[in-house]
This record gives C-alpha cells, sequence and structure tokens, in this order.
C-alpha cells in the first residue's frame, strides 16, 4: 500500500505541475531532458506506459534510472513489476475501469484479498480495486487500482 501511495502521489505531482500526465505529456523536452512524446489524451498506453518512470525521475519527482525502455518499471514488495497504465475491462472483471490505473504483479492472493477488503468492496470483480481472478484460487494475483 506504501508503495501505491507514493506512486499516485508522484503522478499527481506529476500533473500538477506539467498539466499532463506523465509518459502521456506530449511537451518538447519537459521534463528536462525528455525525448519521447506521449499523445496527451489522458490515457496511459503503449510506450507511455515505460516513458512514465523516466519523466517521474526527469521531473525530480522520484529517485531512480528509469530509461523509458520497455519493462524499465519499478518492481514491488513481492519481487514483480509495477505499472501505471490505461486499463479497460480487466481480466476477471465484470465491468470497465476505463481508468488509468497502478497495477502490481505477483501479489500474494491473501494479500490482494486483504487490500480489497480493507480499501474497497472486497470482491476482485468490482470496485475501484481488482485483481484478475477470484481470491479463492490461491494464486498470485495482478492487481489493479483506479486512479
Amino acid at each position: 500500500m506504501n508503495q501505491k501511495e507514493s506512486l499516485t502521489a508522484a503522478y499527481y505531482a506529476f500533473y500538477d505541475k506539467y498539466n499532463q500526465y506523465p509518459g502521456d505529456e506530449n511537451m518538447t523536452n519537459a521534463p528536462e531532458g525528455d525525448t519521447n512524446q506521449g499523445n496527451a489524451n489522458g490515457q496511459i498506453a503503449g510506450n507511455e506506459i515505460w516513458w512514465l518512470f523516466q519523466d517521474l525521475v526527469l521531473a525530480r519527482i522520484v529517485n531512480g534510472n528509469y530509461t523509458g525502455a520497455a519493462n524499465d518499471v519499478p518492481v514491488n514488495a513481492f519481487g514483480s513489476w509495477i505499472r501505471i497504465e490505461y486499463i479497460g475491462t480487466p481480466p476477471g472483471s465484470t465491468a470497465a475501469l476505463s481508468s488509468n490505473c497502478i497495477t502490481m504483479n505477483a501479489i500474494p492472493y491473501d494479500v490482494a484479498e486483504e487490500i480489497d477488503r480493507k480499501y474497497d468492496d472486497g470482491a476482485n470483480n468490482t470496485g475501484s480495486i481488482r485483481a484478475n481472478s477470484a481470491y479463492t484460487t490461491q494464486t498470485a494475483k495482478i492487481v489493479y487500482w483506479r486512479m
């Protein structure tokens, strides 16, 4: 949860500073040193997913050495990737999120369920926190948090 909260704060700090989302921004050399341009449509998709963390570093909002290359993203507390990306309808869901989301891979099923119960509705396929499959299956989950 600390990682999610930190990323949410960084995401909105960038928006407050540049009036566009990191990765999705289409401003020349903003933040300084940026060479990748998104399409500024408000949806972080395609290569914008990888450019997002580079934008946050170049804007001096987060620490790190993200290059904007594919799969160059932070690692979550369970050793797998974290991304911020536009999610329509996540796998296993009954309705669309249609939002930029923090997405974390390989979250233990019981941890994912506890987070969902504590902060949302406790169901993997509804609400603003979702998982890619039911919590009754004891497999690691991909968890989606609507921004």
